[in-house]
């Protein structure tokens, strides 16, 4: 603060910090002022800008995965009250009390929020649904970064020779959750083996793999490495909305995803497509809201639970063959 003040914005000893330098968003407060900085925690200070408390739940180690949603993107004050809001990009607001937060050793309060309030759906009625590429390219913008996802940038690979008239189907998840039938892959390898291209599924060990009453040869890719160069190398890829359909799209490779309604990994490439299902029934969401760790930034020792869909993936089961067919014929 020129000609007032000069303090270090940072004085919250002992808390890591993976952008100690960076200063997000600051407002005048009733208690002095507040500010967030691009290491994603919030700094409470008194009118002369010393820090009194942090809220430092948010800050990662320079190896662990940031979470957008915990993003600030207004500090702001309810005057009379005390309380101080934080509002994130993904609609998450967050109310402080700090006079009621007993101090640390250090004297500086550890402060966590007195409530939260998400408005996902009204954030997405305001500005639309947001996919991976305009979340991953709001952070890099906080964060200074001069990113571009308007293409992907592959990862290394060595192609596997003998895939280039393939199309591999990704037909295994984390989950029942995200569920296709047999009886729908097989079709749609019928369906690739009419215009004249092989189906192959891709399968971590060596036996082939038989889909419904139909065969369909398995191409082994035992590590992530193989998977690359596997994914890389084939003519094209259909598979459900996990983590060997994205590699696909990153590497360039015609790529049609099953997802369910919500798919925000999508990637709205040139070579990509998405087929979705209906709308996942109540429960399926309450099991869902119920289950998200988005509270979790430091994944550290971390264990996600086993995850069940209370309606058995039927979300999947309405999409036909020939929709994802289509899909994929417009790729190839």
């Amino acid at each position: 603060m020129t000609g007032l003040a000069s303090v270090d914005a940072h004085s919250e000893r002992g808390v890591r910090n993976s952008q100690p330098e960076g200063i997000g968003r600051v407002a005048s407060v009733e208690l002095g002022a507040a500010w967030n900085n691009l290491g994603r925690n919030v700094v409470f200070a008194d009118a002369r800008c010393r820090p009194i408390a942090v809220f430092d739940e948010s800050v990662f180690d320079d190896d662990e995965p940031s979470q957008y949603d915990l993003d600030v993107h207004a500090v702001l004050d309810l005057p009379g009250t005390g309380t101080v809001l934080t509002l994130n990009h993904y609609g998450m607001l967050r109310g402080f009390d700090i006079t009621g937060t007993p101090p640390g050793r250090d004297g500086v309060r550890k402060a966590q929020p007195a409530w939260t309030l998400t408005f996902v759906a009204e954030f997405e009625r305001a500005v639309g649904r947001l996919g991976i590429n305009d979340i991953l390219a709001r952070i890099c913008t906080d964060f200074g970064l001069d990113a571009n996802f308007t293409r992907p940038r592959p990862l290394r690979a060595r192609p596997r020779p003998g895939l280039e008239e393939s199309v591999v189907l990704v037909t295994d998840s984390d989950g029942a959750f995200k569920h296709w039938s047999a009886e729908h892959w097989s079709s749609l390898a019928s369906e690739v083996r009419a215009w004249g291209l092989d189906a192959r599924v891709v399968t971590r060990s060596r036996p082939a793999v038989a889909l419904g009453g139909d065969g369909i040869a398995a191409v082994c890719a035992p590590t992530p490495g193989d998977a690359v160069d596997v994914l890389t190398a084939c003519r094209a890829v259909v598979g459900l909305d996990t983590g060997l359909t994205h590699i696909a799209a990153q590497q360039g490779t015609p790529t049609v995803t099953i997802s369910r309604a919500s798919s925000v990994y999508f990637r709205p490439w040139p070579h990509t497509r998405v087929v979705t299902g209906t709308a996942c029934d109540d429960a399926c969401v309450a099991a869902e809201a119920a289950y998200a760790y988005n509270d979790h930034v430091s994944l550290r020792g971390f264990t996600p639970r086993p995850r069940a869909c209370p309606a058995d993936g039927v979300c999947l089961a309405g999409i036909e063959p020939a929709t994802v067919a289509a899909a994929l014929q417009d790729l190839v």
